[in-house]
């Protein structure tokens, strides 16, 4: 704002002013009311500013990594902070800046997946905010991705649960059925042998049964005739009515005589 000499700088002398606070403000009071933004400025930078030499302020940059966890904004910033303190402490040239800053940026990144998606912009000697921005930018379609595939597994996984416990059922039923089934087998065959047990012992109890003489008698039922006739009610054969007619001849016969 002083080199762009928009404003003058009684006024931004006076912003300064109102702007220090806390501890820095008791620096003030040792300033003469007459002195200059420039005054001010060069005591608050020798009472708080970096006192860090441009080498020093290098040495820091070349050295720095992203943090684990440091996303890559917060990582893009910390690096070019370092770099515009060097800047002003006259280490580095302005015309410089830039490429040190994009390589150190995606040379550094700790996600090597990114990096590699985003070689192309790289190499491609995009400028570091160019740089930044298509790096920010894969990482957000990288994110929505693996979003998309860890719903995907989610989903999938509850799919395999519920087959999981499905099948589960099923099995219970089955082992449940054939326990039932083993038990109509067990009580199924122990029907068939107690019939099995109760048709032999009848059977014994029989054969064992005394019986005179050895012999064994049947009954001829009623209507059995000895003369070995024609049963009653039986219908006779032609050679009986032969017979009983012929006898009713001579019994007529008898009485004529």
């Amino acid at each position: 704002m002083i080199r762009s000499e928009i404003y003058q700088k009684d006024i931004l002398k006076q912003c300064v002013r109102n702007a220090i606070s806390g501890e820095p403000r008791k620096v003030l009071s040792t300033l003469k009311a007459t002195a200059t933004l420039e005054n001010i400025l060069s005591t608050m930078e020798s009472n708080f500013g970096d006192v860090k030499s441009g080498q020093s302020i290098m040495e820091e940059f070349y050295q720095a990594r992203q943090n684990k966890d440091e996303d890559i904004t917060s990582w893009g910033i910390r690096i070019e902070e370092m770099i515009q303190r060097a800047l002003e402490k006259g280490e580095i040239q302005e015309n410089k800046k830039d490429e040190i800053l994009r390589t150190k940026y995606w040379k550094y990144l700790r996600n090597s997946e990114l990096k590699n998606a985003t070689r192309v912009f790289f190499e491609n000697s995009l400028t570091f905010e160019e740089l930044r921005k298509r790096v920010r930018k894969e990482e957000q379609e990288m994110t929505v991705s693996q979003e998309r595939k860890e719903h995907t597994k989610q989903i999938n996984t509850m799919q395999l649960d519920q087959q999981f416990r499905i099948l589960n059922d099923l099995t219970e039923k089955l082992q449940s059925m054939q326990k039932q089934l083993d038990v109509l087998t067990q009580e199924k065959v122990a029907r068939k042998d107690n019939i099995s047990e109760i048709v032999t012992r009848d059977y014994n109890r029989y054969d064992n049964k005394p019986q005179s003489g050895n012999r064994r008698t049947f009954s001829r039922g009623r209507g059995y005739s000895g003369n070995r006739g024609p049963y009653r009610g039986r219908r006779p054969f032609p050679q009986d009515v032969y017979h009983r007619d012929s006898n009713s001849q001579h019994h007529l016969n008898g009485n004529q005589l």
